[in-house]
C-alpha cells in the first residue's frame, strides 16, 4: 500500500480518528491523542461526510516538488548561502534575507496557485513544571495570537 509520503495518518487510522469523533469526542481530544492539529481532525472529518470512505484515501500534492536531489541543511546561514550560489530554492522568513532580496541577489518565487503557505507548530515545553513565568507569558501569548488569528481566517473565509 502507498502511503503518501507526507500523511501522518494511514487511511485506517484515519477512519479510526473520524469514528472517534462521530463517536462523541472533541477534535481537539482526538488530535491529541492521534498526534495531529484539531484543524486536521475537522478536514478528515468533513472529507469523511462528503464522500464516505473515499475521502479518507491519499491524495497527490501538486503543490511539492518531486526532485531526484534533495538536499538537507541544519543551520539557516548554510541554506541561504546555497540558494545564494544557485544550488536551488528554499523556504526562507523574509526578514532573514532582506538584503539579499533589497540587492536583488534573491527574488520572491510566488506559488502557482498564488496561496500562503501553512505549517502546523507546535509548542513543546521541556519540562513545563520548571518552566519560569517568562517563559509561561511567552506560551499564553503565542496562543492568544494564533486563537486570534485563527478566529480572524475564519470569519474572512465566510465572508
Amino acid at each position: 500500500m502507498d502511503i503518501h509520503k507526507n500523511a501522518r495518518l494511514t487511511p485506517r487510522g484515519r477512519e479510526h480518528m473520524v469514528n472517534m469523533v462521530l463517536g462523541g469526542q472533541t477534535p481537539k481530544a482526538v488530535g491529541e491523542a492521534v498526534g495531529v492539529c484539531p484543524r486536521t481532525v475537522k478536514k478528515w472529518v468533513e472529507r469523511f461526510q462528503a464522500e464516505g470512505l473515499a475521502g479518507l484515501q491519499d491524495r497527490s500534492s501538486p503543490t511539492s516538488v518531486e526532485a531526484t536531489q534533495r538536499w538537507t541543511v541544519s543551520n539557516m546561514s548554510t541554506s541561504i548561502i546555497a540558494v545564494r550560489a544557485g544550488y536551488g530554492y528554499a523556504w526562507l522568513p523574509e526578514y532573514k534575507i532582506r538584503d539579499e532580496l533589497e540587492a536583488e541577489v534573491l527574488k520572491p518565487l510566488t506559488q502557482r496557485d498564488g496561496g500562503d503557505r501553512y505549517v502546523e507548530l507546535y509548542l513543546v515545553f521541556a519540562d513545563r513544571d520548571g518552566a519560569g513565568p517568562g517563559t509561561l507569558r511567552l506560551a499564553q501569548i503565542i496562543r492568544e495570537t494564533v486563537a486570534a488569528a485563527c478566529t480572524k481566517e475564519k470569519k474572512n473565509r465566510k465572508t
